[in-house]
């Protein structure tokens, strides 16, 4: 077996010792590497937040975010925004005025989201335009 695949192999494996850790232990190691949730069979909401509290991305790994751990995510990094599903407008709205390019990942927004953005971002004509091109403005 060539040694790229055997260090895989190992790393995957210690990965998966992660359940075998006490709590404290487990949350201690997920604030430190936040991709470990991703190995944890049961992913409680305290794991959640510790893990996209230290990288917003890593809420593509875990299985049932809460609306908590969904705004954690943003809040830590605003870009995680595409990773989530079925965010709420306050979570539109925070993502967006972050960073606007996260507006293209609005799907099927609602006509008061889309109120509250242009009211916020009336500013920005480029931003304008594109939110215009959801209604019927």
């Amino acid at each position: 077996m060539d040694d790229n695949r055997l260090e895989l192999l190992k790393s995957i494996n210690e990965h998966y010792k992660i359940n075998e850790l006490s709590h404290y232990a487990k949350l201690n190691y997920i604030k430190y590497n936040g991709y470990a949730i991703r190995y944890l069979f049961e992913q409680t909401e305290e794991y959640q937040l510790a893990a996209v509290r230290q990288n917003g991305d890593n809420i593509q790994y875990i299985k049932k975010p809460n609306y908590k751990t969904k705004i954690a995510a943003i809040n830590s990094n605003s870009n995680s925004f595409r990773f989530i599903k079925k965010p709420s407008d306050a979570m539109c709205v925070n993502a967006i005025r972050e960073n606007d390019h996260n507006l293209q990942y609005l799907v099927n927004p609602s006509d008061k989201l889309l109120i509250k953005l242009l009211n916020y971002m009336y500013y920005n004509i480029d931003l304008f335009n594109t939110i215009k091109g959801f209604t019927k403005l």
